[in-house]
């Protein structure tokens, strides 16, 4: 997943912020919002992938981490959505939005503070979002009742589109 979401300028690596992705990859994905179980099925299903790829059969059943929901997500956006052959694969660009969306880019290595890191994530998966959106991993209007997948169209409708 790291070769995946490190940005090739460096700006973001994998690196750089490896006890944050830590934290994302030992926090369990919830959701209240029942379509949001789609996000946790990307997730597990990219985890068989790469199991696959690695040739590795056996794999631990264990709930789907925030960090595997955000890295399938982007991968997803950029796959099926955002794809665009000029630019190549930008799964690493989505995957840092989300990141800078949460406020979590803040805290790299050198700036680590889990209190922190875990209230953001918390407040993510409580869905205690500002009004318009801060702490979504898309931002926008009405955050806290919509699926992520219709934030995630509102968000890009807006920026991207």
């Amino acid at each position: 997943m790291c070769l995946w979401i490190t940005d090739p300028g460096n700006s973001h690596s994998a690196k750089r912020y490896s006890k944050v992705l830590k934290y994302l990859n030992n926090v369990p994905f919830r959701y209240t919002i029942e379509m949001d179980r789609n996000r946790e099925e990307d997730a597990i299903t990219m985890r068989h992938d790469i199991a696959e790829q690695l040739n590795v059969h056996e794999i631990e059943y264990r709930d789907a981490s925030v960090l595997e929901v955000m890295v399938a997500l982007a991968k997803i956006i950029d796959g099926d959505i955002m794809y665009d052959e000029d630019y190549g694969d930008r799964t690493f660009q989505w995957f840092w939005l989300m990141m800078d969306n949460l406020g979590l880019t803040f805290y790299d290595d050198n700036n680590y503070s889990e209190k922190h890191v875990a209230s953001i994530v918390l407040n993510m998966l409580d869905r205690n979002f500002g009004k318009n959106g801060e702490g979504a991993l898309f931002p926008c209007r009405g955050a806290a009742k919509k699926e992520i997948w219709v934030q995630m169209n509102d968000y890009l409708n807006k920026y991207f589109v």
